[in-house]
């Protein structure tokens, strides 16, 4: 069931998710599924966790062009 932005308790990233989130994102899991798995919204998790997606996705390709 999809999250509605505004609901529930405020979001507090750890040290855990934020590894998970740059994990996921490295292997190629959409934000959509990402999300789900952290149980918050699409939104919530590109405000969170920019940087960790973005990571992600740089040590990807990075790792493909090796």
């Amino acid at each position: 069931m999809p999250k509605v932005a505004g609901q529930g308790v405020a979001h507090r990233p750890t040290e855990q998710t934020r590894s998970l989130v740059k994990t996921l994102s490295a292997v190629g899991i959409t934000y959509e599924d990402i999300a789900s798995k952290l149980d918050i919204t699409d939104d919530t998790l590109r405000k969170h966790y920019r940087k960790e997606l973005d990571e992600g996705q740089i040590d990807a390709n990075a790792s493909i062009g090796y």
